[in-house]
């Protein structure tokens, strides 16, 4: 997989699939996008499709608790965080049939 290529659909569907699936989730688009291409970078041969999930969850919670720390308040409700599962399968998911798509058609 081409990497640069993934994590620039990513960034390029990201927010469209997130105001759409989960419209209270938009306003932390970026946090999610960025979660699931760290997810990806860290990743090894080894790591399976559900680890790097796990581990963008984490990334999207521990970013949620910095910002509502570093103002003082709950400015992000963490309960916001189950309901983002979806939005990252959503978001890889399309992520992955559009790189499919792409390097199939430049093999043509």
């Amino acid at each position: 997989m081409d990497l640069t290529k993934w994590l620039s659909i990513v960034q390029a569907v990201a927010p469209m699939i997130i105001t759409v699936a989960n419209p209270a989730a938009g306003a932390i688009s970026g946090l999610i996008i960025h979660a699931i291409g760290q997810a990806e970078i860290t990743a090894d041969d080894k790591t399976t499709g559900q680890q790097k999930k796990d581990a963008a969850m984490q990334i999207i919670s521990d970013g949620i608790g910095v910002v509502n720390n570093v103002k003082g308040t709950q400015v992000i409700d963490p309960a916001i965080i189950p309901t983002t599962s979806d939005v990252v399968d959503d978001v890889v998911e399309a992520a992955n049939q559009l790189h499919d798509k792409s390097t199939s058609q430049v093999k043509s």
